[in-house]
This record gives C-alpha cells, structure tokens and sequence, in this order.
C-alpha cells in the first residue's frame, strides 16, 4: 500500500472520529438540556415484549415513590423482575418505584379463566395502595376467603400495605367496574363507576345505591374500605359511551370535594337538575360537583360535542374538565372561569390529552404535537388559566395517565410505541403492534431560581 493511501486513509479516519465525537457531544448537551429546566426527566423506564401491556394509572406516595398499575399478557420484565402474565386472558399488575426510578416491588394478581384489568390506582392519605380491578369471575388475590365468592359485575378494591402485602379485598356485587379511583384526605378513596350492563339496585356496606341501566356513580370509601356514601345519576341517558377512552374519570381535592365526569347521550341528570346533549341524541360530556362531607351534588354542566378525557378538582375550590380538545374550568359555585384549546395554551397546534392538580394547587396539562413524537407539558394559573411554564420534550408520544405530588411533581404513565430519548436514558419499545408499559417521574415545573414567566 503506497504511503499516499495510508495519509488518505488516516485523514478520513481523523475525520471520521472527529464527526463520531461531535455528534457524541451534540447528544449529550441535548440530552443534558432534556434533563434540565421545567418539568425535567428525572427517570423514565419502558419495559414490555411483544404482547399487549401497559400502564393505567399512577400515584404519587407521600415520600415520593411512584406506583404504578396496568394491565399485561405473556412475560412482562418489569425493571428487571418477571411477571408471568395470562396468555389468553390479561392479568393486572403493581408496582412501586423510588424516587430515583428503581423498582421497590412489582406483583400480579390474576384468574386463569377471565381478565383482571386494573383501571387506576390510589395511595390513601395512611401509607396504603387502593386499585380499582375489574373481574367478572370468582378472585383469590391472597386476602383469604372473603374475596372467592362468585359476584355478578363486582366492583373490586384490591388493597396493598406499602410494601405489596394484600392488605384486604373489597368486592360489592352488582355495580359494575370502577373506572376510576382518587385519593381523599380523610384517608380513604372516591371511585367513579360506570354501569352499562342493566339497572343497579345494590348495596355498598349499608348505603342502598339505585342506578339506571346506563349510570353513573361516586362512590367514597373509608381508609378500611368501607362506604361512606353514594351518588347516582338519577335519569338514565339515552346510552353511554364505551371503550376506556371515554370512561367515567374521578377527582378529589384536598378539601374533600369531589368531581366526577363521563360521556352520555341523550339526557341525564343529577339530582333533579337535567342535563341535556344537542338535538336530544347527541353526545356530550357532563361534570359534576359533589361535596365530601355527603356527596351532596353542588353543582353539573354539560359540554356539548365532547367527551371526558381528564378531570381535576381544585383545592380552593372548583373544577375542570379536559373535552372535546379543551379545557374547561369552573368556580366552587359552578360559574365558567375560562376555558381554552390546545392551540391556547401551548402557541401552536396540540392535541390536549391529561389534567391533574397537586396538593398544593399545580395545575399540570399534557399533550401531543400533531404529527411528530413531541410531548408538552404546561403548568397554568388556575385563576386565569394563563401559561406559566410550557415544556416540550423532544420525542415520546403522549403522557397519561399523570399524578401531580406536592411541589409540583409530575408521575407519568402511557402505552408506549416507538423510542424516545427523554434526557434520562434512551428507551423504546418492543418493536411489536403492541404497546408497551412506560412509567416516569418529571421534576416541578419550575426550579427556585426559576420566574415561570
């Protein structure tokens, strides 16, 4: 080889290290920016196989573990430890992380011959984890005898100590499935049910509950999961909506209010006041206010032409509703304070996706850029609804279901598709048609040294 090749050569392979360490370092500020500043990356896992799973709902501990629920098929490696899943009927799934992403305890509670499927969870004010599971057939999920008995669309509680110990199961026959579950400050839980199988007429401990065919329902539970009350809708609708897109969602404030909202057709009302959708027949989503003393109804709305895609109950009083690609919000007394769009919020086009409230007042929305990856992420003045912090991150589909913890942190949940970098580590999925479980936890929306404006 003539030395005038070798020179060629070693100059195309300086090059070609020099180009290989400018992109190495291009990575790393990108991703070093990724993980600083609002709403940053502090961990993010992907894990699943080629088999349907994934993640249905989050919480936020009092100490800042994370945990998270779904629903899985076949083998889920779940942050290293496996969970033999059902191969024909799906399983559900619990896990707690720490603050730094590792796993603290993963579990599956399943039955051979139906599907458990968890639509949400609840840490409860005492330190205990509330997982609102739906079954048709008899259930050992380790709580003894008590959870066996064979019950006709049973609503089901299943609840852990904080360390994955079954601590007891609930199961009320007869109310359908809780669709969605959140933590009240008296140490207990709200669920809000949905029934679309035929008119309920049950009791929940000693409080009678008449349901129509297609109703709605909010049901508090005490912290030994015992009721405290119920509410239902008291004129059935038309129909209601199926699918988990358009489930009833539940919202408590730390004062002890509720909210409530769900899709219906036709009319539907609560507590004698009618709630009517356009033209009698057409969709719509309503919203309901109830106090937590009793459950009294203070106050509902329908949004015309919408479903519910998300709720959140104000701690000072209020609430609002994600529909029909806005979101809505109203005062203690029911008044409309404002509501926006996407567009409005985020400066550009956004599909809106997720609402939540902390504690302490953060009001967090989540969306997706159309046709890109990208996910946003805003913190807005619950008054006025005005941005103070618009996050987006680069790749990652979309987040919900969110939790939002005291400070301001953010726990993220999704069915993942594709690859993400999110700043705190290259993730991705299986590769298959299938979605897989993604669970995260973003920083506050603003650091002390950061204005928000």
């Amino acid at each position: 080889m003539s030395g005038g090749v070798r020179w060629v050569r070693w100059v195309s392979l300086v090059a070609a290290l020099a180009l290989a360490l400018a992109a190495s370092c291009s990575r790393q500020r990108r991703k070093a920016a990724v993980a600083q500043g609002p709403f940053a990356p502090r961990w993010v896992g992907v894990w699943g196989d080629a088999r349907d799973q994934g993640t249905n709902g989050v919480a936020l501990a009092p100490d800042g573990d994370v945990v998270a629920t779904g629903h899985c098929y076949g083998r889920l490696e779940l942050a290293g430890q496996r969970l033999d899943c059902g191969q024909d009927f799906a399983d559900a799934w619990v896990a707690r992380f720490a603050p730094d992403g590792k796993l603290r305890w993963a579990s599956r509670f399943g039955t051979p011959d139906a599907s458990d499927h968890s639509w949400g969870v609840a840490v409860a004010r005492g330190g205990r984890i509330f997982v609102a599971i739906e079954n048709s057939e008899p259930a050992d999920y380790g709580a003894g005898p008590g959870d066996r008995e064979g019950m006709e669309d049973p609503m089901i509680i299943l609840v852990l100590e904080p360390d994955g110990r079954v601590a007891f199961v609930r199961a009320y026959p007869g109310l359908g499935r809780a669709e969605a579950i959140a933590a009240t400050p008296d140490g207990g839980v709200v669920l809000g049910l949905r029934t679309t199988v035929r008119e309920v007429a049950a009791r929940i401990g000693n409080l009678p509950l008449t349901c129509p065919r297609f109703g709605f329902a909010a049901i508090h539970l005490d912290a030994a999961g015992q009721p405290v009350w119920a509410r239902c809708n008291d004129l059935e609708p038309q129909s209601a909506y199926f699918g988990i897109e358009m489930q009833a969602r539940v919202a408590a404030a730390s004062n002890g209010d509720v909210v409530l909202c769900a899709g219906f057709e036709g009319e539907v009302a609560w507590a004698g006041q009618l709630l009517r959708a356009a033209g009698g027949d057409e969709k719509a989503a309503f919203v309901v206010a109830l106090a937590g003393a009793d459950g009294a109804v203070r106050w509902a709305h329908a949004v015309e032409g919408a479903v519910c895609d998300g709720v959140a109950a104000d701690p000072r009083g209020g609430a609002l509703m994600l529909a029909d690609g806005k979101l809505w919000s109203w005062n203690q007394s029911g008044v409309e304070r404002w509501a926006l769009e996407g567009e409005q919020i985020f400066g550009g086009p956004a599909g809106l996706v997720d609402v939540a409230m902390g504690p302490d007042g953060h009001l967090i929305v989540t969306a997706g850029r159309p046709r890109s990856d990208a996910v946003l992420l805003a913190a807005l003045a619950p008054e006025s609804g005005k941005p103070a912090v618009v996050r987006e991150l680069p790749s990652g589909g979309y987040f919900s279901p969110i939790a939002v913890g005291a400070g301001g942190t953010l726990a993220v949940g999704s069915w993942f598709e594709g690859k993400a970098d999110f700043g705190a580590g290259r993730v991705r999925s299986a590769g298959s048609e299938y979605p897989d479980v993604l669970v995260g936890l973003l920083g506050p929306p603003q650091s002390p040294n950061q204005t928000g404006q």
